[in-house]
């Protein structure tokens, strides 16, 4: 039985040195809502899938590229157990769906997304989504045992 508990954070990457409200060349992004996916335990049978619906703000409101970076060699999309690894696929979508989207590639940026909100809170409810899922096959194939893995996310006006 393995036991897959990935710990994800969100790294913010706009222009830090000027403020979130200074006015700047480049404009300023936002990630808010974005938790940890914690997959519990495998029961050996069909793929492990998870996703988070998220808010990304940009000021000002503009379009964004957003890029994600694993804890594998390389940037690559694994969690280990501290000896073997697994691989995870991610697939993003400006939209708070999961269906649909763009399968990412490690350091890759995903450009041209355009449904971020100008409000800092997203009042019109979570503006996109994160899917991260296991493939069936890797997961019976894998050794037993607690799996972690990092997930960096940095979005930048674009």
């Amino acid at each position: 039985m393995n036991v897959i508990n990935t710990k994800f954070i969100k790294t913010f990457l706009a222009s830090s040195l000027f403020g979130l409200f200074s006015p700047c060349l480049f404009g300023d992004a936002k990630i808010s809502n974005l938790d940890d996916f914690n997959f519990g335990l495998y029961s050996g049978f069909g793929n492990l899938r998870n996703n988070d619906n998220i808010c990304i703000n940009a000021i000002p409101l503009e379009n964004y590229q957003v890029t994600f970076w694993g804890s594998g060699a390389g940037g690559a999309f694994e969690v280990s157990n501290g000896v073997d690894t697994l691989a995870y696929r991610v697939r993003f979508n400006d939209r708070p769906r999961r269906r649909g989207g763009t399968t990412a590639s490690p350091g890759i940026p995903i450009a041209n997304q355009n449904n971020a909100s100008d409000d800092l809170d997203c009042p019109g409810g979570l503006n996109a989504n994160i899917d991260i899922r296991f493939r069936r096959r890797d997961l019976q194939a894998a050794n037993p045992g607690r799996y972690i893995g990092l997930l960096t996310v940095t979005v930048i006006p674009e």
